[in-house]
């Protein structure tokens, strides 16, 4: 998650709970693909609940209407995603 300006950041999306709520995390732009791959792996063991996803959320805690309204910025040099 180290960066030292918002461009050093990438979002990717997770899940934040077994619903598969999606969630929007910042990490360092450098290790996105390898982050992607790395998660990939580990939703193919994760158990999912029968219950509907909540709306998007961002590391902020606020909840967005689409993933694409979630941005990332570099906060104390470390990635974060917050909603506007």
């Amino acid at each position: 998650k180290s960066c030292g300006t918002a461009g050093d950041c990438a979002i990717v999306i997770l899940m934040s709970d077994c619903c598969q709520t999606p969630l929007g995390a910042g990490v360092a732009a450098a290790e996105k693909d390898r982050f992607d791959a790395a998660w990939t792996a580990c939703v193919e063991d994760l158990d999912m609940c029968r219950c509907p996803a909540g709306p998007p959320l961002a590391e902020d805690g606020n909840t967005a209407r689409s993933i694409e309204e979630i941005l990332v910025d570099c906060e104390g040099g470390s990635c974060a995603t917050y909603v506007p």
